[in-house]
């Protein structure tokens, strides 16, 4: 159950480049987490934040002076802790964003020269997710997600 937090320039995304954005992250996020069903679809969420020009530098700079690429993009991925734990699962996160973002942009094949775009993997420990008025453990997150069912349960 990804969240996914893209920050980007005001303006960076067309509505089509963030629909097919969109759809990438979330698809290839739940693959590597392991589930992709209506239910782990229903708790995952992509916010994307636009920021003004001049809020954010690179580089002690607002200009593109030290700006890769493809533009200014942050992205945060929050998953639940334990759900990234096999060998590799981070690492395929962060690949798995930068190409949906490479693709998105229509942009060759990272060089090397820039790394863009950043990515941070959040691994949110038990007792901070909540839902539904309730703080949602781990295996009641795992539970609901592999279930197949888009409602959470109730807690009595």
């Amino acid at each position: 159950m990804p969240m996914i937090d893209v920050t980007m320039l005001k303006g960076a995304l067309t509505a089509q480049q963030r629909t097919e954005l969109t759809e990438k992250l979330t698809s290839e996020l739940l693959r590597i987490e392991g589930v992709d069903n209506e239910a782990s679809r229903s708790i995952a969420w992509v916010l994307f934040h636009e920021v003004e020009p001049d809020s954010w530098a690179v580089g002690g700079k607002f200009d593109d002076s030290y700006v890769p690429e493809g533009g200014r993009f942050l992205t945060v991925v929050s998953v639940p802790s334990g759900g990234l734990h096999a060998k590799g699962k981070k690492d395929d996160i962060a690949r798995s964003v930068h190409d949906a973002f490479r693709e998105v942009l229509q942009l060759p094949p990272e060089t090397g020269a820039r790394w863009a775009p950043w990515v941070i993997v959040n691994d949110i420990p038990d007792g901070n997710w909540g839902a539904g008025g309730s703080i949602r453990h781990l295996f009641e997150i795992h539970s609901y997600a592999r279930s197949g069912v888009a409602a959470l349960p109730q807690i009595a």
